[in-house]
């Protein structure tokens, strides 16, 4: 009985203990489990949210800051954040960049006008109009179809259609300097024959430098500025070393010796021609080079690629105008091409030392060689009001006050630095067909909208 009553005593002492325990027991596994389920729903939420925001393919700033805010309102984790985005990652579709798909389509369509809509049928000896009239219609419909569908599944960037255009346009001046070289006095079917196959093998040959290089869109285009540049600076060259021939004067007293120098002329005439349009071409793949060798390392924005640009055309203007300074010929045009082609290599070059280090968008780009000009106007105003007759001062106050324009104007706009680029760059252009009244009638047209941010 003793016994008995002892182990009633310890069993009474403990019993609050031993309930205590059991209702602690059944109160944390619900609080354990419910808590895991918060940090799940959480870190969903999260998941979900980051999902979203890279459904286009980019996290925007805009994006990024909320993303932010909302990791400090579910209160996760740096590593809970890592973790979300090393899973996400693996799970989204790989978005294929085609903004620069319209402009080769549109490219080719006009070829397709331009070229193979006529061409084919003259190689084909079609007698009738109707197959050139056909043709037209039925290439523009055709190179549309066939581009539309080789690049539905292609990835097709600004940057890679800039450089498939930029070899479409040196393969074109290829073939016109072959077709000099063996026809240069008639288009015969071969020559057209030329033309048509010289063009797509520009474009595949411009689309393998883009492979190759992997360029921006700003580089893309600075590769075409040099390109061009070289172009008008190689036949600059030429021309300053090989004179075009001039015609021989009419003798009426000697005319078989005439005929003998016409000749002459019509022989050196074609021959300098053909090395004239040769130099143009070389000049291309040239300026590419030098671009590529010099400055691929340039981190270019579309709007520094048009700095360049506005150096390049107000260079070339300061050609003329340092020429109009310092010659005393107005009419040696060799000597002004090789000013203006030396001005657009100089200003190119400055202009890529004045953004260095700078991220232009498309529209301070715009405002910048507004700027220049508006400046440049402004002072060659000034003589006009004074009544200045020396030529020489309009063309030392354009120069003055464009570069004042390009200064005052890089002063006022926010630029950003490469390192601190925060931003995107933006543009959007948009085309649809629209109704203009016009008197008694409705005409149909199009309504065309860009915008550059």
């Amino acid at each position: 009985m003793k016994r008995s009553h002892e182990m009633k005593t310890f069993f009474s002492r403990h019993l609050l203990s031993i309930l205590a325990i059991f209702f602690l027991q059944i109160t944390i596994f619900p609080t354990l489990t419910t808590a895991q389920t918060t940090d799940t729903t959480r870190t969903n939420i999260y998941r979900d949210s980051y999902r979203a925001a890279l459904s286009d393919g980019e996290l925007t700033p805009e994006e990024s800051a909320m993303l932010k805010t909302l990791q400090k309102s579910l209160g996760l984790a740096e590593s809970e954040i890592d973790s979300v985005k090393a899973t996400t990652s693996l799970h989204l579709p790989k978005m294929i960049d085609q903004s620069g798909r319209w402009p080769l389509v549109l490219q080719n369509m006009l070829f397709g006008v331009g070229l193979y809509g006529w061409g084919v049928p003259y190689v084909l000896d079609a007698d009738d109009a109707k197959w050139y009239v056909a043709g037209e219609m039925i290439s523009l419909s055709a190179a549309f179809w066939m581009t539309y569908q080789l690049t539905k599944k292609m990835e097709i960037p600004h940057a890679r259609s800039q450089m498939i255009r930029y070899g479409s346009l040196v393969g074109m001046f290829a073939g016109t300097t072959l077709n000099q070289f063996l026809e240069p006095n008639d288009f015969t079917k071969a020559s057209c024959l030329i033309m048509m196959a010289s063009i797509p093998a520009g474009a595949v040959l411009g689309d393998r430098y883009y492979q190759k290089w992997k360029p921006s869109l700003g580089q893309s285009w600075a590769m075409t500025q040099w390109g061009e540049i070289g172009a008008t600076a190689s036949r600059s060259v030429y021309r300053q070393i090989c004179a075009e021939p001039q015609p021989p004067e009419y003798d009426w007293e000697n005319r078989e010796e005439w005929e003998e120098k016409d000749k002459a002329y019509q022989k050196d005439s074609e021959k300098w021609a053909k090395f004239d349009m040769l130099y143009y071409t070389v000049g291309y793949p040239l300026g590419t080079w030098f671009e590529n060798k010099f400055f691929s390392d340039r981190q270019y924005s579309f709007g520094d690629g048009l700095m360049l640009t506005w150096g390049r055309l107000t260079g070339s203007a300061y050609g003329i105008f340092l020429y109009d300074l310092l010659s005393v010929k107005s009419d040696d045009n060799q000597t002004q091409s090789l000013f203006q082609a030396a001005g657009s290599i100089g200003g190119a070059i400055a202009m890529d030392r004045f953004i260095l280090k700078k991220d232009y968008t498309t529209g301070q780009s715009i405002l910048m060689f507004l700027g220049a000009i508006s400046g440049g106007f402004f002072a060659a105003g000034i003589p006009v009001i004074l009544e200045v007759d020396e030529a020489k001062v309009y063309d030392v106050a354009a120069i003055v006050g464009s570069l004042s324009g390009y200064y005052l104007t890089s002063r006022v706009i926010d630029v950003r630095s490469e390192t601190n680029s925060a931003a995107k760059e933006s543009s959007s252009f948009s085309i649809a067909p629209t109704l203009i009244p016009s008197r008694h009638k409705i005409l149909p047209g199009v309504h065309l909208s860009m915008s550059f941010d």
